[in-house]
């Protein structure tokens, strides 16, 4: 773009020569003080007396001040769905929502779920497919083969999901720190990870900070356990009230064996 001292004195010099045609003689005095670009009129004066600036005579044939730099917008950086949606989020109380894994795994935690009339807590995992915005889910609780299908839309870490056949609306918040392994306690070491029955079936996963996943041949709920001594107690909701019980345990071999204080023993491979 042409600076506006050379625009000024191409002008100038086109009116000069106007002045044997028209008579008029406009004078013009502009000056280029560094990056200011100030345009002095203090003697830029017309023929017929008064101050004149130059835009007055052609408005907009000299660039304005405030138009000088050219400002360029910032990018639009927006992330892709399909990576947007991975991590973990949770309602507003803290309780209930979900986490999304690469290669299309979730795991949903859910709160005062109602099946078949009755109230359950829980956990289960299972398998989700993303199509522009419609997330399809796919899972089972307890012997229930569940697909839900939403339209879903992530601002500002906010994942809303709306339920296509119900209209139904949730959302949740991105869940931004995640525990640090020093945080992570096991009551007991030994006891840490997955253990299954011989049929894959039935067993537990004792998480850290007192968390268990109870697994029920098809899927499994979430919930807590504490360790004193040989003995651990394990304490979850299915359909309503508060079950478990109180077992002694032993670990050898990567076998878990659990005795209930009826005498019934169960033993679990760690997986």
């Amino acid at each position: 773009m042409l600076s506006k001292k050379i625009i000024t004195v191409i002008i100038t010099a086109v009116l000069a020569l106007a002045v044997g045609i028209g008579g008029t003689v406009i004078f013009f005095n502009a000056t280029d003080d560094g990056d200011k670009n100030d345009r002095d009129t203090e003697n830029t004066t017309s023929a017929e007396g008064g101050n004149a600036d130059i835009n007055d005579i052609i408005p907009g044939l000299l660039p304005d001040d405030t138009d000088s730099e050219e400002t360029t917008a910032p990018a639009n950086e927006s992330t892709p769905l399909e990576e947007a949606i991975l991590g973990s989020w949770r309602d507003s109380a803290d309780m209930s929502g979900y986490d999304f894994y690469e290669g299309g795994k979730f795991d949903w935690t859910y709160v005062n779920l109602t099946i078949g009339g009755k109230t359950i807590n829980g956990k289960t995992s299972g398998a989700y497919t993303l199509e522009g915005d419609t997330l399809t889910l796919t899972y089972s609780i307890v012997t229930a083969s569940i697909t839900d299908v939403y339209t879903v839309s992530i601002v500002n870490n906010k994942l809303t999901i709306k339920n296509k056949e119900n209209g139904n609306t949730f959302s949740y918040t991105r869940v931004v720190t995640a525990p640090s392994p020093e945080d992570e306690v096991y009551a007991d070491p030994q006891l840490a990870g997955k253990w299954l029955d011989s049929n894959q079936a039935y067993g537990y996963e004792f998480k850290a900070n007192g968390v268990v996943d109870i697994y029920l041949f098809v899927g499994s709920v979430e919930g807590y356990y504490t360790v004193d001594g040989d003995t651990v107690t394990i304490a979850y909701s299915l359909y309503g009230p508060e079950i478990g019980g109180t077992y002694t345990y032993a670990v050898k071999d990567n076998i878990l064996t659990l005795t209930s204080s009826e005498g019934n023993v169960s033993t679990y491979i760690k997986q």
